[in-house]
């Protein structure tokens, strides 16, 4: 496709000397974003098991675990095309709740690693 076809998004990306790669220009934020929640979970209290910041909240534990988990989608996100929490014949979903503040960061820096990987090498066709 010549120039006279390219949208006018893609002319302006272009011109822009943006990278046409959107996972690229994703990086950045990512890694700040990482950081940041990282610096969040290294002070998580391990004494507090129940403790929940709101009276409806789920209890900090679980709500650690779901913060370590959230990078892990995203590698799920960009490489499958489906993903089913209960297969039938497979292992169910399981939420992570937090055992201790070691196993916790230990586990977000992997799903860190592995979704940073993913949006690496993802394309802007998938």
């Amino acid at each position: 496709m010549g120039r006279g076809h390219e949208s006018a998004d893609a002319r302006r990306l272009r011109e822009s000397g943006m990278s046409k790669n959107i996972s690229q220009s994703m990086l950045p934020e990512f890694d700040m974003e990482m950081a940041n929640t990282r610096r969040t979970l290294e002070r998580v209290p391990e004494g507090r098991p129940d403790f929940r910041p709101h009276e409806k909240s789920m209890p900090l534990v679980r709500l650690a675990g779901h913060l370590t988990e959230l990078p892990g989608w995203a590698g799920v996100a960009i490489n499958q095309d489906v993903f089913d929490v209960n297969p039938p014949g497979g292992r169910k979903y399981e939420p992570m709740i937090m055992k201790s503040r070691d196993d916790l960061l230990k586990t977000f820096d992997e799903n860190v690693k592995q979704a940073r990987a993913a949006l690496e090498a993802a394309t802007d066709d998938r």
